[in-house]
């Protein structure tokens, strides 16, 4: 099954056309939503993989994905300061 509930939440877990194995929380406790989700996720994955299609990323969450793999590194803060200048400019 591709949507199932842990707890009060829903998540999602599906093999992606390119043979990854997808398993993440949906972020809701609504079904409905969390099955919306998961369409438009599969949808995104289909076009990115058999039409070509670039994955759509926003400057935001490139910025929480960088923090999140590098918060490891001693002068992190200096890393966030340098985004947070950035982001006036590329923020939108």
């Amino acid at each position: 099954m591709s949507l199932y509930k842990r707890g009060n939440t829903w998540w999602v877990r599906f093999t992606a056309p390119n043979g990854e194995r997808i398993r993440h929380s949906a972020g809701t406790a609504d079904k409905q939503a969390a099955q919306e989700y998961l369409d438009r996720l599969k949808v995104e994955l289909w076009q990115v993989h058999k039409l070509g299609e670039k994955p759509k990323r926003t400057w935001k969450g490139t910025t929480v994905r960088w923090l999140k793999e590098k918060e490891h590194k001693a002068d992190s803060k200096h890393d966030l300061e340098k985004l947070r200048w950035l982001d006036q400019f590329l923020g939108d």
